[in-house]
């Protein structure tokens, strides 16, 4: 899993810190204006309780985004058809004068227990894949953790002094009107691109990593 949800220790080893090494725009945190994340939280400015490996001592978490709650409506739906089908399956299968007389209660028993498992693990693996799907903005880089059906998982930083651009686009009626899309960093160096996809209030998001390629407290 990607190791974020660390605790910082009150003081790091001599061999991880990192001299003359300061960040552009000095952010005081405000605990007023802090927020807690949730099992649900999409979209959380100056988050606590969280942090990124190799976080440096003097360099704190803005913003902590995930893809738009919405994103999942599809998968769901699915789910929930998935867990009556088999409540349909005989009277699907009536008029072709099809039975299940040959199987055994047992057998029948084992084979519905089977069938939710693999529901209960196609829900497992959407849930977790959103979950740690996440997008990290603090003031010194951006993080990108792309989690892919829990086999694979893509770990993206740019660095904000290394951003060239940075855009949001929101394509279809549904991105618009629930106000989610992807934002794109260009990083200046490698010409690479890293995004953050289907992120809420992706305008917002512009917004605060504009600032910090301007140098700017966002």
């Amino acid at each position: 899993m990607p190791d974020i949800f660390v605790e910082q220790p009150n003081h790091r080893p001599e061999e991880h810190k990192i001299e003359n090494v300061q960040p552009q725009n000095p952010i005081k945190l405000n605990p007023h204006h802090s927020h807690n994340v949730h099992i649900f939280s999409t979209f959380v400015r100056h988050p606590l309780g969280i942090s990124i490996a190799e976080q440096h001592e003097d360099e704190h978490i803005l913003l902590f985004i995930r893809r738009d709650f919405i994103t999942n409506i599809p998968w769901i739906l699915l789910a929930l058809l998935l867990l009556v089908v088999p409540f349909f399956v005989p009277a699907l299968f009536s008029p072709l004068h099809i039975t299940f007389s040959f199987f055994s209660p047992v057998a029948l028993i084992l084979l519905t227990v089977f069938y939710y498992l693999i529901v209960l693990g196609f829900v497992f693996a959407n849930f977790v894949t959103w979950f740690y799907d996440i997008g990290i903005v603090t003031e010194q880089r951006s993080v990108d953790i792309d989690f892919y059906n829990i086999s694979y998982v893509s770990v993206a930083t740019a660095r904000s002094q290394d951003l060239k651009d940075v855009r949001y686009n929101q394509q279809g009626f549904f991105e618009s009107f629930f106000d989610y899309g992807d934002v794109s960093l260009v990083v200046e160096a490698a010409g690479e691109t890293l995004t953050f996809e289907k992120t809420p209030r992706p305008a917002e998001v512009v917004s605060i990593l504009s600032a910090l390629i301007g140098g700017h407290q966002p």
